[in-house]
């Protein structure tokens, strides 16, 4: 269910602490290294989601950001350690170091994602469409380090 009456009312979606205002359309343009359009937010209990797409329709570039609250670190070290398990039968997984309490990257054909923990929140930057490459995967670390550091 989409919380849509305050954002406030979500948790983590008051102040600052929403998707939209970690990561900017700028920030998407910066990882995909093509101009990006503010697509649409999602809100649901304790969770926010934005979406950015090619600004031109056609080369289906996409990134998506997902912050999750949760009750207690414990409970988000355990979500996120169950998600990474999970992933590593689908797609390459290793550590990235020094990114938020903890953090692991997930590298597919067509798509790379870093999923992080710092503090009761785990959140997702994930990247599809294009190459991949050194350079997104460059800005796509800074940007998981700067939301981290936000949290």
């Amino acid at each position: 269910m989409f919380c849509l009456s305050t954002a406030a009312a979500c948790g983590i979606l008051g102040g600052e602490r929403n998707a939209k205002r970690l990561v900017s359309r700028a920030d998407a343009e910066q990882i995909m290294g093509a101009p990006m359009k503010f697509d649409q937010e999602k809100f649901a209990e304790r969770q926010s989601s934005c979406f950015y797409v090619d600004a031109d329709g056609e080369s289906q570039l996409l990134v998506q950001v997902t912050l999750q609250e949760y009750p207690s670190e414990e409970e988000t070290k355990k979500a996120h350690e169950l998600m990474r398990d999970v992933n590593r039968h689908y797609a390459r997984t290793e550590p990235v170091e020094g990114v938020g309490d903890a953090a692991w990257l997930e590298d597919g054909e067509y798509s790379q994602s870093i999923h992080v923990r710092r503090k009761n929140v785990a959140f997702l930057i994930s990247v599809q469409g294009g190459e991949n490459n050194r350079q997104r995967l460059a800005a796509l670390r800074g940007v998981a380090e700067r939301v981290a550091a936000r949290l």
